[in-house]
């Protein structure tokens, strides 16, 4: 069996709180002994109030733990995924939430109320302000939305309007408006809640605006039982949106300033977020700008720049190199978060004493640092992986925009050299990838982890103080004369540790290269998921075979009307007939040329199905006159078909046959023959009866007629002797007027020849 293993991409993550540490031995000591009232004395060691240089100088340790394959089993505090998000939250006090970059998401309700006849929400969407609002998901079906009138509010970055018919008519033409807002310091309240639907007083009024809060509104007006569920085939609509999200500070771009967030941008550029992430969110570190990234600006502008070079795609494009988006809670740790950002552009970041923020993103940059025996007083090697940690197969799980911001997989990446030496089952990783929304993007960053786990050399190095730069490095050179396998050798630098207390720091390093970054979009890049093929826009096919018979019907005192009886086709589903179906029959008198007429609508839930064909009766109609019919049916979720084409009945007398005769039997009296009995309808315009033969079970369509039309008087008893060779005989009667016209047939009945 194969096994499993969650993994994340290498990162450092950023300390929860400012470690002190520094390429400048004296500056750190300053500031240490400073913060707690020492002496700014090197080297002196003192105890004042109570507090240690021991333990004063454990906050120096830098903990910058790099997360890849080989730690895939650590525990990592839960990220909600893409799906996590279409659904509103609905509870008591929602967790706020917060995303970089472009990506669908649902929010949290805070009022859901059924007023004047509206189904009402109101979402608090994202916790701060954002750029847009794209595109509007009622369930998973994307919709369009069109201008409802004076109470939409158009604002920039809003959707605003109500919702056309979809797909079979569901979400209807203006039942369901949409209002939405970007989170402004100050908001505009949703009218269509204070004025159309006139829920202010005490529910929801003017004063509730939403300040800084990105906010959604959906009113969805109840409709008639009939078309519940052709208008919500899902049930209550349930809203989700593709927004693009925070606005953040490119300190590229000469219009922008950090201390003026009116001019900022959306951005989905990896290190934009995580400069915004670190020093301006409310949910990320508040780091000071002028202390964090200002001081080395330039290093920062290279990175953003390298996120946003072209790089090749499969299909013989471009695309930018490192993007992202995603939304989180604050649920999580913040270093939840910073740990998805670094995902998505293979980011290594720490933190110096001068309170400096370095981030390298993924790619490989010949070390500017080298080791040599002067500096390693000490270390450790390891020749491979642990075993129980060894990965040598990764894919990637992703968010891809065309399937509804849903997660989808990378092919596999296979280290085939590792699988064919280890021989037993392949060991599988997955990586969680849940911001990125590309598949080249998704495919580099794979192919780019699993290339470091054929690195087998890894181990820690412990360096004198002189040597701390290192710490501060993702590549570093090392030339050793004592450490063979580190020899003109270059690493990766996964966890640096600066110990003042033992006048030391250590890395510990993965032996690497430039070969990590090895990649071919041509035959690297994963094949695009399925995209699978929303149901074609129209209504259900109408049923076929529409016709309609006149027959006379009896009333008290020797009088009669005229009803119609309507057969049609039953539609059918994988060769049997759908029982499941409802119809409806329209009918009308025949208008005058250019007259409207309007349809009478008889329901039909139950009709009668013999041999594939569906019959009811529509009942009184007039006589004399010429009558329109058509037939459309509905399915069991609402859904109507289109109307059938139009059939023509004609109801005058002549035309209209009696009513059907009743007690027909069959009976045997002598060898050779069958004798039968039917009592004629008690019609006006009876004029004969006509019996029919078929084999048994046959249908009606089948049989033959036998004999010439019996003659008689209406309600009277007509007999016949059909003489037939022996055996089984299924037996039918009509009733016909003067004209020939016949009724619906009695029948059948069963008669034995011997």
């Amino acid at each position: 069996m194969k096994r499993s293993i969650a993994i994340a991409l290498a990162i450092t993550p950023l300390l929860p709180t400012a470690a002190k540490a520094d390429p400048l031995f004296t500056p750190i000591f300053t500031t240490i002994l400073t913060s707690v009232g020492l002496p700014t004395v090197v080297g002196t060691s003192v105890i004042t109030g109570g507090i240690s240089v021991a333990a004063t100088l454990s906050a120096i340790t830098i903990s910058a733990i790099g997360v890849g394959l080989s730690l895939a089993l650590a525990p990592k505090p839960p990220k909600p995924g893409p799906e996590a998000g279409q659904v509103p939250t609905q509870q008591p006090i929602p967790y706020r939430q917060f995303g970089y970059g472009q990506f669908r998401i649902a929010g949290a309700f805070m009022m859901k109320e059924n007023f004047n006849g509206y189904l009402t929400y109101v979402l608090a969407v994202l916790s701060h302000k954002i750029d847009s609002f794209v595109e509007c998901y009622l369930n998973d079906d994307p919709v369009t939305l069109f201008d409802y009138g004076s109470y939409g509010v158009y604002l920039d970055g809003a959707l605003s309007g109500t919702v056309a018919a979809g797909v079979d008519s569901r979400y209807g033409n203006g039942v369901i408006q949409v209002d939405t807002r970007v989170g402004e310091d100050t908001e505009t309240v949703y009218r269509y809640l204070t004025s159309y639907l006139s829920v202010g007083s005490g529910v929801w009024g003017a004063a509730h605006r939403g300040d800084k809060v990105a906010s959604a509104m959906l009113a969805a007006a109840q409709v008639p039982q009939q078309n519940f569920g052709q208008f919500f085939p899902y049930g209550a609509p349930i809203p989700s949106f593709v927004v693009k999200a925070a606005l953040c500070f490119d300190p590229g771009d000469s219009g922008q300033t950090y201390s003026n967030p009116s001019t900022w941008l959306w951005s989905d550029n990896s290190a934009i977020a995580i400069i915004h992430f670190l020093c301006f969110s409310d949910f990320g570190y508040q780091l000071d700008y002028t202390v964090a990234v200002e001081p080395v600006l330039s290093d920062w502008i290279e990175q953003i720049d390298y996120c946003d070079e072209q790089v090749a795609e499969k299909g013989g494009g471009t695309e930018r190199r490192y993007r992202l988006g995603g939304w989180m809670t604050t649920e999580q740790d913040r270093k939840t978060a910073l740990e998805a950002m670094l995902a998505t552009c293979d980011g290594w970041l720490c933190q110096r004493g001068d309170g400096t923020i370095v981030l390298r993103v993924g790619r490989y940059v010949a070390p500017t640092i080298t080791l040599t025996d002067d500096d390693i007083v000490g270390w450790q090697l390891d020749t491979d992986a642990s075993s129980n940690d060894k990965v040598n197969r990764a894919t990637a799980k992703w968010t891809f925009p065309d399937t509804g911001y849903t997660s989808v997989e990378t092919d596999p990446f296979d280290n085939t050299t590792d699988q064919a030496l280890r021989q037993g089952p392949i060991r599988t990783a997955q990586l969680d990838l849940s911001w990125v929304q590309a598949v080249g993007q998704a495919s580099r960053l794979t192919k780019i982890e699993l290339n470091k786990q054929t690195k087998s050399v890894r181990g820690t190095l412990q360096l004198r103080l002189k040597a701390m730069n290192a710490c501060y490095e993702r590549w570093v050179e090392v030339q050793s004369n004592t450490i063979p396998r580190l020899s003109n050798a270059v690493i990766e630098v996964r966890k640096p540790v600066i110990s003042l207390l033992e006048g030391k720091c250590s890395i510990d390093f993965v032996l690497s290269g430039s070969d990590v970054y090895d990649y071919t979009a041509a035959t690297d890049e994963s094949a695009t998921p399925y995209i699978p093929e929303r149901p074609a826009g129209g209504t259900l096919s109408a049923p076929t075979g529409l016709s309609g018979t006149a027959e006379q019907t009896d009333t008290a005192g020797g009088g009669f009307d005229v009803r119609i009886d309507v057969s049609w086709d039953v539609p059918q589903l994988n060769g049997a007939d759908r029982t499941d179906l409802a119809y409806t029959i329209y009918w009308r008198v025949a208008p005058p040329s250019g007259d409207d007429t309007p349809w009478t609508e008889v329901p039909i839930t139950s009709p009668t199905i013999v041999a594939s064909v569906a019959s009811a009766s529509i009942g009184i109609v007039p006589k004399d006159e010429t009558i329109e019919l058509q037939i459309a049916l509905r399915a069991p979720n609402g859904y109507p078909s289109s109307r059938s084409a139009t059939e023509e009945v004609d109801t005058s007398v002549s035309t209209t046959a009696p009513a059907t005769p009743s007690s027909l039997s069959a009976s045997t009296s002598i060898s050779g023959a069958v004798d039968l009995s039917v009592v004629a309808p008690n019609s006006g315009n009876f004029y004969a009866i006509q019996f029919y033969r078929s084999a048994v079970s046959d249908p009606f369509g089948s049989s033959v007629a036998i004999g010439d039309p019996v003659f008689g008087s209406p309600n009277a008893t007509i007999v016949y002797t059909d003489t037939v060779s022996a055996g089984d005989y299924d037996y039918w009667a009509t009733a016909q007027n003067s004209y020939g016209v016949e009724s619906t047939p009695a029948g059948p009945t069963t008669g034995t020849s011997l």
